[in-house]
């Protein structure tokens, strides 16, 4: 499916490889993998009620990648079941994180993932509760360039 999508529009095919990229890093627990697909000075705001708030610059990050991983070591991400809004620029799609805890808990969390891409690195990650549609799409309507003139 995915690869009939990307064949059809090119701008999903840019959309796709990078989470693609980006969730088979994730689930292999790839540190230099996941980091690859980060800006050096990106920035992440998660505003979900248990979130981990702002963030800045990949390597603080990738920090807090770890400790996710090592809260929940074969926890895997799947990305955009639904795709709200995209385009070149950013992207707002679902996100699923589910595992188990160390101490035997299983979890599942949804939410929505704003991304904000250059030359196929995230510069900006911006996440959402799923029932925050509205706010998430207003940033990727705030986050749009410019036109140019």
């Amino acid at each position: 499916m995915w690869a009939r999508w990307a064949v059809i529009d090119p701008v999903a095919a840019l959309w796709l490889a990078l989470l693609t990229g980006l969730a088979d890093a994730w689930n292999a627990h790839a540190r230099a993998g996941v980091r690859a697909k980060l800006a050096d000075d990106v920035v992440v705001d998660d505003y979900r009620r248990t979130g981990l708030g702002r963030i800045e610059g990949a390597d603080a990050y990738m920090d807090s990648i770890a400790v996710l991983w090592d809260l929940a070591p074969n926890q895997g991400i799947e990305f955009g079941w639904s795709w709200p809004a995209f385009d070149r620029h950013a992207a707002v799609v679902t996100l699923r994180r589910e595992g188990t805890l160390v101490d035997g808990g299983a979890f599942e969390n949804d939410y929505l993932w704003l991304g904000v891409a250059e030359h196929g690195r995230l510069t900006r990650l911006e996440l959402f509760e799923p029932e925050d549609l509205d706010a998430a799409l207003a940033r990727f309507e705030a986050l749009r360039p410019a036109p140019s003139t």
